[in-house]
């Protein structure tokens, strides 16, 4: 009987170990969401290294499955970046993605829809440089906390 007893409360610590190790990872995975998310920020706005913020852009996708807002907002600023480096074809491309799977972020879908025009249409012009400050300041409201 005692050996029983010690079996499963071995069980039970297995189980308590996995699943702390299950959270711990999870944690990790969610500061390299962010991370790379603030990253692709810092290096679209403060350095201009757009090549760099698509990459870090890019790389938060695969984290933020779970989190539409964030997800939305990422391939909203990978759609900016694209549209900055004059690579309009991929730009709009994700400006139509944003346009198809996320109809429920309302103020990424209405800049998107004035970026991209009618499907049918020929893109509007692109934006005058007055207009980045509302763009930057819609990214920050969003994620208020994660814009240090």
């Amino acid at each position: 009987m005692t050996l029983s007893v010690t079996i499963v409360h071995m069980n039970s610590k297995m189980i308590i170990v996995v699943l702390v190790s299950l959270a711990a990872t999870r944690l990790i995975a969610a500061e390299d969401t962010n991370n790379t998310f603030e990253q692709g920020m810092l290096e679209e706005e403060a350095n201009h290294r757009l090549d760099a913020a698509i990459r870090n852009y890019r790389d938060s996708l695969s984290y933020l499955v779970t989190n539409r807002q964030m997800l939305a907002t990422a391939v909203f600023r990978l759609a900016e970046c694209y549209r900055k480096e004059g690579k309009i074809s991929e730009a709009r491309m994700q400006y139509l993605r944003i346009l198809r799977d996320f109809p429920d972020q309302t103020n990424l879908v209405r800049i998107s829809q004035e970026t991209v025009g009618a499907a049918t249409n020929a893109p509007p012009p692109l934006f005058c440089p007055s207009e980045i400050p509302i763009r930057i300041h819609l990214t920050i409201s969003l994620f208020p906390g994660h814009c240090g």
